[in-house]
């Protein structure tokens, strides 16, 4: 139960990366390879679902962010030569588990740092990209702790999708806009 419940996981994090029709067809590509290896390593494991600071999780929030937050008129190469890249060598090294993500998360980080924010034009991404990763971080920890609060409720079918797609979205908007709090 407990590999179904993250495989589904996963499962969803990428039908939303995967369906959303402001990313490029291009880098939907690299995310949709992405999957199978974050697949394992969440598998492998558990902390993957609990902690918010998992590499992982944190390299999908941050590229899906940065892509999300994206002025097209500003170029996309760079952006998507670096996502290429890394995808790459996170599929090149599947035995490293989470350690292949620690390292590519650093090293996409020192991508933004040392190429996007020194040219004005990627400021505005990065800004965007930084509230959208929050964003999605609390979707995604909101979701887990409705799943927690309701698995021993009987609720129906829609209220349950709406709780979890609509409301743990509005709690997460909320939040970034006014504070956790």
């Amino acid at each position: 139960d407990e590999d179904k419940a993250i495989i589904e996981l996963v499962a969803l994090i990428f039908d939303g990366i995967l369906g959303e029709d402001r990313i490029p067809a291009s880098i939907r590509l690299w995310f949709a390879r992405l999957q199978m290896p974050v697949l394992r390593c969440a598998l492998a494991e558990p902390s993957f679902l609990t902690a918010e600071n998992h590499p992982a999780r944190r390299l999908i929030d941050r590229m899906g962010a940065c892509v999300l937050g994206f002025d097209p008129s500003a170029g996309i190469e760079a952006l998507e030569a670096e996502i290429r890249r890394i995808v790459q060598v996170v599929e090149q090294y599947p035995e490293t588990g989470c350690r292949v993500f620690e390292l590519v998360l650093k090293e996409f980080e020192a991508f933004l740092a040392s190429v996007v924010r020194e040219q004005p034009q990627w400021q505005r991404v990065v800004d965007v990209a930084s509230q959208l990763e929050q964003r999605e971080t609390l979707t995604v920890r909101y979701t887990i702790e409705l799943r927690r609060l309701l698995e021993q409720t009987a609720v129906d079918d829609g209220l349950r999708d709406f709780l979890f797609h609509t409301w743990a979205e509005a709690m997460a908007q909320a939040a970034v806009v006014y504070g956790e709090k």
